[in-house]
């Protein structure tokens, strides 16, 4: 005999479909709610790595301008001042080249980087750092023709007091001055020079670490007349400054490049 077959009543039915109901609810909003913080956790990424990399753009934007004045405030007195005599940087524009670049230019890298010792202030190389350096004038760099300083850059600009060197947003920049070519080089004495323009510190601000790592050393490569030398730079066969207008100072940016090499015994290194 048949057992009797008992459907589940209405009423029945309705807590086991309220339960599963609130389950996919309960489900569905705790998805969204991993779904939400995982866009805002991206979303934050994102800004932070963006904020990151305009900071980073613009840190290095900052060394880059920094080393170009430098340059700029070496040639500029180079231009008014002249070359290798006591009467450089004077505002008498007939005694410019009144002095003669005798002294021996040393070869590029023999003293090693930045440098040691044996600069010559009569040379072309000396001079020139020379009015780098604050030893004998008003320059930028805190040091000396044999050992090159450094200048801060702090940002925002405050004067450049001493409460800079505790500022996070800083960086130091040293340039030093050498001749192209080597020794062996017949075009050594004509005028081509490097500048070699480096990070030496940073502060602490996380956009300026390792800043000397990221942004590496720049060379800018010129050359500069000396109207009174017995072989100054006339034309471009020697160092690309044009005969017709040799003045005293004058000077042309000849290349601009990264971690350029020393040449050391190098006859093909410029």
């Amino acid at each position: 005999m048949p057992l009797p077959s008992f459907s589940p009543s209405r009423s029945g039915r309705r807590p086991s479909l309220r339960r599963q109901r609130g389950n996919a609810i309960v489900a569905t909003t705790l998805l969204i709610t991993v779904v939400m913080a995982l866009a805002a956790g991206l979303t934050n990424l994102f800004l932070v790595s963006e904020g990151e990399q305009v900071e980073d753009t613009l840190s290095q934007t900052r060394v880059y301008w920094a080393m170009y004045g430098h340059l700029r405030y070496m040639l500029s007195r180079a231009a008014l001042g002249g070359l290798c005599g006591a009467t450089k940087d004077t505002l008498i524009p007939a005694n410019n080249a009144t002095a003669d670049c005798s002294g021996t230019e040393t070869a590029s890298g023999s003293l090693g980087y930045p440098a040691t010792s044996g600069r010559d202030p009569t040379s072309r190389d000396g001079s020139l750092q020379d009015y780098l350096e604050t030893a004998n004038g008003p320059g930028l760099q805190n040091g000396t023709i044999d050992h090159p300083g450094n200048w801060l850059w702090a940002y925002p600009q405050t004067l450049f007091t001493a409460d800079d060197a505790g500022n996070p947003l800083n960086f130091s920049v040293r340039g030093v001055v050498q001749p192209r070519r080597n020794e062996s080089d017949s075009v050594i004495g004509k005028g081509e020079m490097r500048l070699d323009l480096e990070v030496t510190g940073t502060g602490t601000a996380p956009a300026f670490r390792y800043l000397d790592s990221r942004f590496g050393r720049l060379t800018v490569g010129f050359c500069v007349v000396d109207q009174n030398s017995a072989t100054p730079p006339t034309n471009s066969a020697t160092a690309g400054c044009v005969s017709a207008a040799a003045l005293e100072g004058r000077s042309r940016i000849q290349f601009i490049q990264r971690e350029h090499p020393f040449c050391y015994a190098n006859a093909s290194c410029q």
